[in-house]
């Protein structure tokens, strides 16, 4: 079960960390930490079925008002993680590899490995388009992998990167990278806005930077939201890794974020860009909203892109 309530109506922020985080094991979805509740904002934190009496005793016994966001999310969770369409490694009639087998495999989410099998064959599809680069590998020795997306033209030319997956619960992100390329490599060939945007740039594309993390987020569990580190004198497993750059902006409230790093290196632009939802279903963004997630990033890209174009 997940729980909404306002902060105007907590005395002591902390109130969740002291007593419902360590004694009865709440999660808090949003904000990420304590650190982060202010006032006027709503809490959202997951409570273990076993623990939902006691959660809202406490509630009720601190005069915190609250609201049920989502009664079954165990549920939920299956709706997501069910996949009813055909493998982009399926053959199609006339034996050849389609990662557009069905026109829905972009609006499912995806396990890891069913995301390498893809970026095989939209590889092996797209010769002159797309090029897949091993970069290295992660903590427990998988591949990363990223994808340029260019028109192999062989004047140089400015380049976007995008990387997807950074939290490995957040399955929305990996979604967009996949249907951002199956966008994009589609419509080749066509007269449109990526066509005119690929004279200018070349774009890399990373589907999925917390390899680790997302695999474990699909086989074990689904609130994950770090890597699989181990630490020496330490008994948390992972790190946050959008907080792991070298970065000092200690002043901050999100110290040694990747897009701050990135302006260190004397890059000009550098975004991240928070996608669906901000409200009821926080990271088990139901299947259906892929589709319109997926445009509105498109469309703030878009409009990135031809502004770093034009301000090269």
């Amino acid at each position: 079960m997940t729980l909404a309530t306002d902060e105007n109506n907590i005395n002591n922020r902390f109130l969740f960390y002291q007593f419902f985080h360590l004694k009865l094991q709440i999660v808090l979805w949003q904000p990420v930490t304590a650190d982060f509740i202010v006032k006027a904002k709503e809490v959202h934190f997951f409570v273990n079925a076993v623990d939902i009496i006691n959660v809202k005793s406490h509630l009720h016994e601190n005069r915190i008002p609250f609201s049920i966001l989502m009664e079954d999310v165990e549920d939920l969770i299956r709706q997501q993680t069910s996949n009813d369409t055909i493998s982009p490694c399926q053959q199609t009639s006339n034996d050849t590899i389609s990662p557009r087998a069905s026109s829905s495999y972009y609006e499912n989410y995806h396990p890891l490995n069913e995301i390498y099998s893809w970026m095989d064959v939209i590889t092996e599809q797209y010769p002159d388009m797309i090029e897949k680069i091993h970069i290295g590998s992660s903590y427990e020795k998988r591949p990363l992998y990223v994808l340029k997306v260019s028109e192999k033209q062989q004047a140089a030319k400015n380049a976007v990167w995008i990387d997807c997956g950074i939290h490995a619960r957040e399955w929305i992100s990996p979604a967009f990278c996949l249907w951002f390329i199956d966008y994009v490599t589609r419509l080749s060939g066509e007269e449109n806005l990526f066509t005119n945007i690929l004279r200018h740039l070349d774009f890399y594309v990373m589907p999925v930077v917390n390899v680790d993390g997302y695999d474990y987020s699909w086989k074990t569990n689904r609130m994950w939201r770090k890597n699989r580190s181990v630490h020496e004198n330490n008994p948390c497993t992972g790190t946050d890794l959008n907080r792991n750059f070298a970065s000092k902006h200690w002043c901050d409230l999100a110290p040694g974020g990747s897009d701050d790093w990135i302006y260190d290196l004397g890059i000009k632009y550098s975004f991240t860009i928070e996608l669906r939802d901000t409200g009821k279903y926080g990271f088990l963004l139901p299947k259906s909203f892929i589709k319109p997630t997926c445009r509105e990033a498109l469309a703030a890209l878009s409009k990135i892109a031809w502004h770093a174009i034009r301000n090269a």
